[in-house]
């Protein structure tokens, strides 16, 4: 289906992290946030698309654990619980 993920996260701190992510860019980058994305998107069909991990396939599941690892491990952000199997900061 394709497009893009624009927050990986707890949606419902979603908005907080944004606003703090938006003062850390505008004092050392001096440029504005535009607003938070949707929690949904709307789809061609007339639906949403959401993505929950209780509707993904744990392998799947288990690949974006593994692709946003450096992030969980370098920005010292908690581990999702279902990531924990395969996520290992040292």
């Amino acid at each position: 289906h394709g497009g893009t993920i624009d927050f990986v996260g707890v949606s419902s701190e979603m908005e907080r992290g944004w606003e703090e992510l938006a003062i850390l860019q505008k004092e050392v980058f001096n440029i504005r946030l535009p607003p938070p994305p949707r929690r949904e998107r709307a789809t061609p069909d007339g639906g949403y698309a959401v993505i929950s991990p209780e509707t993904l396939p744990l392998h799947l599941l288990h690949k974006i654990c593994r692709i946003y690892r450096t992030d969980y491990c370098c920005l010292v952000l908690a581990i999702p619980p279902d990531c924990l199997e395969v996520v290992h900061c040292s």
